[in-house]
């Protein structure tokens, strides 16, 4: 396995679809799994199981390895060290290495792994700190253009709010509302 592991076919399939990761989970053997992973396979690798139905290796992870919260919980925490200093020191410095949540060979998505994890109903894992740092600088990222997008909707709100009673409320009271922005009665 480490043979195959240093030759960087970690992405390769078989005939049926499963990667080397779809294999050691739905043989459930945890070291296999531990290995792959730590070399950088995904977890939401997806292939079609015998019933053509698309399943992730996380869930065929699920299904077959003992206490799998436990088991990817022990891998996130895997992915989260610090330097020889006390927690609350200074100069404490924490590395975390997001691979296993975003692999490098994940180019067409970042959340298909958190999305994995909630489909096999494993919610409990998105409160794992790992997640949570990595949503944390996820937002950090998409925060401007969420309010960007918000600050257009509501000018587009207000506009159509606008539209709507001038043309109702207005034309209902019999309001003629001018292009000078001035209002006359009609009498």
């Amino acid at each position: 396995l480490r043979q195959f592991i240093d030759s960087g076919k970690l992405g390769c399939r078989d005939q049926r679809g499963y990667t080397p990761l779809h294999l050691a989970c739905l043989t459930g053997n945890r070291e296999c799994v531990e290995l792959l992973l730590m070399a950088g396979a995904t977890l939401a690798a997806t292939a079609l199981d015998s019933n053509r139905r698309e399943n992730t290796a996380l869930d065929f992870l699920v299904h077959n390895i003992r206490d799998p919260m436990i088991f990817i919980e022990e891998q996130f925490n895997r992915c989260i060290c610090i330097n020889e200093h006390e927690l609350y020191d200074p100069l404490c410095a924490v590395y975390v290495d997001f691979n296993i949540i975003k692999p490098s060979d994940d180019s067409d998505g970042q959340m298909h792994v958190l999305n994995a994890i909630r489909k096999c109903r494993l919610d409990g894992l998105l409160l794992h700190p790992l997640v949570e740092a990595f949503l944390y600088l996820k937002w950090g990222k998409l925060k401007l253009w969420y309010y960007g997008i918000l600050a257009i909707f509501s000018v587009f709100l207000m506009a159509f709010t606008l539209l709507v009673i001038q043309l109702y409320y207005y034309s209902d009271a019999k309001i003629n509302v001018s292009n000078s922005g001035l209002t006359n009665v009609y009498k």
